[in-house]
């Protein structure tokens, strides 16, 4: 064999290892990639989820203001100045949280049906309670949300946030 001969063999065994390489990286890039938006999914259902437990944990003289926020007919009248700060604080954590899963949807690492489910609970809340859609609409300024979250839940369609957070009739 010649050197040009092994040259050009030298070329073909090392053009089959590029491709190899090649493979092996996407099939590792495409693992990764689901590595990762599985951790993101897990990331958004653990925060949603500690808001839920912080719920469930409060004394009941702290809790009963967030029930009387989910009646339709609440006002801020309803609440002393600590209550109101209280639910407002509340809901504040809430759609800061909710913002945060807005980004994970938007760059593709939660799944879309999660997204809607949590924006729509999200619209619910500011569209069917009068107090909520005020407290809403004088919390959304750009130090506190992006204008683009903003728009995604104000043009959300919303699930009625009071029939969400009702338990089942036997368990009232």
């Amino acid at each position: 064999m010649t050197i040009t001969e092994l040259g050009a063999l030298g070329e073909f065994v090392g053009s089959f290892a590029v491709l190899i390489t090649l493979i092996y990286l996407a099939i590792q890039i495409r693992s990764n990639t689901r590595v990762t938006k599985a951790n993101a999914s897990y990331q958004a259902t653990h925060s949603w989820g500690e808001v839920t437990q912080r719920l469930a944990e409060l004394p009941e003289d702290q809790f009963d203001p967030i029930v009387k926020l989910l009646q339709a007919d609440t006002t801020a009248d309803d609440f002393t100045i600590e209550e109101y700060e209280r639910v407002r604080l509340t809901c504040r954590t809430i759609f800061q949280r909710l913002e945060g899963q807005y980004y994970l949807f938007k760059y593709g690492l939660i799944e879309p049906g999660l997204w809607e489910v949590r924006c729509a609970i999200g619209a619910g809340m500011v569209q069917a309670n009068p107090m909520l859609r005020n407290w809403w609409a004088t919390d959304t300024d750009p130090t506190n949300y992006s204008q683009e979250f903003v728009d995604a839940i104000n043009s959300a369609k919303a699930i009625d946030a009071t029939k969400v957070a009702r338990p089942p009739g036997d368990l009232a």
